[in-house]
Order: structure tokens, then sequence, then C-alpha cells
């Protein structure tokens, strides 16, 4: 009988992790920011830092929208198709791919 009554005694912490998850799923929502609207000056501006990296591989500073969040990483145009609305960089900290679509581009710059 004892045994019981220690299982119930914690029987309402059960759902303890279920409520620390939606706390976090409100939290991330309260953090996320809205997407920037660029002008087409802006928009002209980093397309042609884009082209000239693709050309030259310099590397570059991106700043780009993700699931409501602003992402900067560093690294090598590697490939651009406004048609298609992307591009693709190779980060450089994590030897990794990124394919990114250019109307989610928020900035581009030369190191």
């Amino acid at each position: 009988m004892q045994e019981n009554r220690g299982i119930k005694k914690w029987r309402a912490f059960v759902t303890m992790p279920e409520q620390y998850i939606g706390l976090q799923k409100i939290i991330n929502k309260q953090l996320e920011i809205s997407k920037s609207h660029l002008t087409e000056e802006q928009m002209e501006q980093m397309n042609y830092i884009l082209l000239e990296a693709l050309h030259t591989l310099k590397t570059v500073h991106i700043t780009y929208y993700k699931q409501g969040r602003h992402i900067t990483e560093t690294g090598v145009i590697e490939f651009v198709d406004s048609s298609k609305d992307v591009f693709i960089f190779i980060n450089k900290a994590k030897e990794g791919r990124n394919k990114v679509r250019l109307s989610d581009l928020i900035d581009v710059s030369f190191i």
C-alpha cells in the first residue's frame, strides 16, 4: 500500500515535460521577428554583390531570414539562379552547403 502512495504522489509531475515543451514553443514564437522588406535599390545592390562574389570567389557575410530569425553566416557563393529565386553558398565555418531563397536574403557584404 505504501508503494502505491509514492507513485500517486509523483504522478502530478508526469505532465511537466510537456508543459516545458509548450512553454518553450510560446517563448520561441514571441522571439520570432518579421521578415525585412527591402527596397528595389537594396535588392539590386545585393544582386550585384552576389554575382561579383560568385565570379571572384570572394568571401561574404550573408544575412537571411529563416523560420522567424535572421541568420548571419560567412561563406563563398557557389551558385545563383534568379529565375528560380535561389542561391547556394558554402559556409566556411561548418564546411557545408546552404541553399537559400533570394527573397529571404536580407544583406550580403564583402568581408
